[in-house]
């Protein structure tokens, strides 16, 4: 991988844009434990995506207001459908500016964080946060169509922005099950196509969290190989479908992976617990450090 990609400055004239891809199956109806509390998956997603959102809109804000460094969308799949989760805006029919989402009028939800404190002792801390996307669960698992609408999205996006060096965009997929609408080949093909829009500061970012079903399974995040993971067709195929990640988030992958060789590993995470999720976000929001 080129080391002068994946650098560029994020600014006005040269943005990024983040793409939050959500399974939004049947199956994300399942329980979870999180922050001492029992949620769906489809709640604890919506959660965190707020969260995420929340986060790369505050930091495009300035005296003046939000300036418009990021393009955000959020696309969830279920059904036989693929939508947008983000309320309407004017400036793109699926993609929002920072100031669309932070004057948006959406409700505010309170969230309750267990903690324990060093002498023992248990509390309860109430976060707040603006709920752009509402919990959703139905039917089958449309994962090529979904694919194909993000390449439709970002292929106009990298076209709008081609003599620009702006940082490539991310796309984020959250998933808990395999797709019912392709077999692997197909899959991995439109994955492919995907990964392969540039800008000229390098390639789209495409990361795979796979939410888990077994807590018992230690979760698996950043794989140097196809052999850390189960021996399945699915848990490989999210390997060969996510990018290799660029050096600017190696510190962090080392941090948060110990051991692990961040050079050869991948933008993917296997049987992730929602702590996982939170951890993959935050990884692959980095790119944000480059605003000026």
């Amino acid at each position: 991988m080129n080391e002068k990609q994946y650098s560029a400055r994020i600014t006005r004239k040269t943005p990024t844009a983040f793409v939050f891809l959500l399974d939004l199956s049947g199956s994300m109806e399942e329980k979870v434990q999180f922050n001492g509390q029992t949620f769906t998956k489809a709640e604890a997603v919506a959660y965190l995506i707020n969260s995420a959102v929340s986060e790369l809109v505050n930091r495009c804000k300035r005296d003046e207001g939000y300036r418009d460094y990021l393009d955000i969308a959020v696309l969830g799949y279920g059904g036989e459908r693929v939508w947008s989760l983000l309320p309407q805006g004017n400036s793109h029919p699926v993609f929002r500016k920072p100031d669309e989402l932070a004057h948006a009028p959406v409700d505010t939800l309170k969230t309750f964080i267990e903690r324990i404190l060093p002498d023992g002792n248990r509390t309860i801390s109430t976060l707040e946060t603006k709920s752009w996307v509402k919990p959703q669960a139905l039917g089958k698992t449309p994962l090529a169509m979904a694919l194909q609408e993000v390449w439709r999205l970002l292929y106009d996006w990298t076209r709008r922005y081609a003599t620009h060096a702006c940082f490539p965009p991310i796309v984020f997929h959250i998933s808990d099950g395999e797709a019912t609408d392709a077999e692997e080949a197909e899959l991995l093909a439109t994955a492919e196509k995907l990964r392969e829009l540039k800008t000229a500061d390098g390639s789209v970012l495409l990361m795979n969290i796979y939410i888990g079903n077994a807590p018992e399974r230690q979760s698996i995040l950043f794989p140097e190989s196809e052999e850390e993971l189960p021996d399945t067709p699915y848990a490989r195929m999210l390997y060969r479908m996510s990018s290799p990640m660029p050096e600017i988030y190696h510190p962090e992958i080392a941090a948060i992976t110990g051991t692990r060789t961040p050079e050869k590993c991948r933008g993917m995470s296997y049987n992730a617990s929602m702590n996982d999720l939170i951890g993959m976000l935050r990884i692959g929001s980095i790119s944000v450090n480059l605003i000026s």
